[in-house]
Order: structure tokens, then C-alpha cells, then sequence
């Protein structure tokens, strides 16, 4: 990881953390019956996330997910307000790749949900 405090990642999103990113937010708005509030929630995650354009390495590996995933992978836990529902986006950190340093989020999960299987876990990796 690197400890250039200057350093800044770019954030990119999977192609399946973009589709469970979308449904839960369609999820959300069929839920509460509120649009407006699916789009906060929305806005919020992509905040969360940007936050890992600097020091990404500040949230810790996740040793079992990385095992079975195959790649380092760390987590960050977004709630957009106390007693809201949690989700955890997964994300690796590639370091100066070809167009340089980056955060890739691979995957959306609710938080209340079981640990990731192993099937799920190669899905995830392959991004699909």
C-alpha cells in the first residue's frame, strides 16, 4: 500500500457492483414508496465510496472473503443514518496500474446477509 499522502486513487465500479448498486436502490424506493429518498440513498453510497480515492488501505483486509475470492479485498460499511439499513461494499486497491493507482468496488452486500459463499465469491471476482 502505498504511504504517499498525496496519492489519489481512482474509484471505478465493477459491472456487478454497478447492477447491485442499482437494485438496491430500486429495492429501496419499492420499500418505502419513496423515490426521493432511494436517490439520497443513492448519492450517499457514491460519497462513501469516492472517500476511497484517498487512503484506501484504512480499512482492513478481509482475510476470508480474500481467500475465497482469490484477491485481496477490504470492506467498507455504508448506513446512510443510524437505524438504516447497512451494506458493506467490497473493493480491492490495485497500485499504479496502467492508468495508474485505483479502487475497484466489486461488490454490494447488506449487511445483515450470511458470509460470501464460494460460488458467490467467483462470480465476484470474474465481476459478473
Amino acid at each position: 500500500m502505498s504511504t504517499d499522502p498525496q496519492e489519489v486513487y481512482a474509484v471505478r465500479f465493477s459491472a456487478r457492483a454497478s447492477r447491485e448498486i442499482n437494485e438496491a436502490t430500486v429495492r429501496l424506493a419499492d420499500l418505502t414508496g419513496d423515490a426521493m429518498l432511494a436517490q439520497e440513498w443513492l448519492e450517499g453510497l457514491y460519497r462513501v465510496a469516492a472517500t476511497l480515492a484517498t487512503h484506501p488501505g484504512r480499512f482492513a483486509l478481509r482475510f476470508d472473503e480474500s481467500r475465497k475470492i482469490g484477491i485481496e479485498v477490504r470492506r467498507l460499511l455504508y448506513q446512510r443514518s443510524a437505524g438504516s439499513a447497512a451494506y458493506h461494499l467490497y473493493y480491492r486497491v490495485e497500485e499504479q496500474g496502467e492508468d495508474g493507482s485505483r479502487v475497484i468496488v466489486l461488490h454490494l452486500r447488506h449487511a445483515s446477509r450470511r458470509p460470501i459463499t464460494r460460488a458467490e465469491a467467483k462470480d465476484i471476482r470474474s465481476g459478473t
